[in-house]
């Protein structure tokens, strides 16, 4: 088990990731009982250098996905609208 530097395209900063549950330590939950290791080497450890790339492919990563939940939040709320204005007719 070997907790990991990465980084969030997110928060835009570096976290740890936990090397037994994969716990992403930025979030600040605990997952299992090596998380606390994964929390103590990010608050402990200087973060490496990421590459400006890097970083971009990250961002690039989190919006993808958030506009995967927009879009689907936007369907569901529709479907909701919909049935709600099919039941007033």
């Amino acid at each position: 088990m070997e907790h990991k530097w990465d980084y969030c395209g997110l928060c835009e900063k570096p976290f740890v990731r936990c090397g037994n549950c994969g716990n992403n330590c930025c979030s600040g939950t605990e997952e299992c009982d090596q998380c606390s290791s994964a929390y103590e080497m990010q608050s402990n450890e200087d973060p490496p250098e990421f590459s400006d790339n890097y970083k971009k492919s990250k961002l690039k990563r989190h919006q993808s996905y958030l506009k995967e939940i927009l879009d689907y939040e936007d369907k569901r709320i529709f479907d909701i609208m919909k049935g709600i204005a099919d039941k007033d007719i």
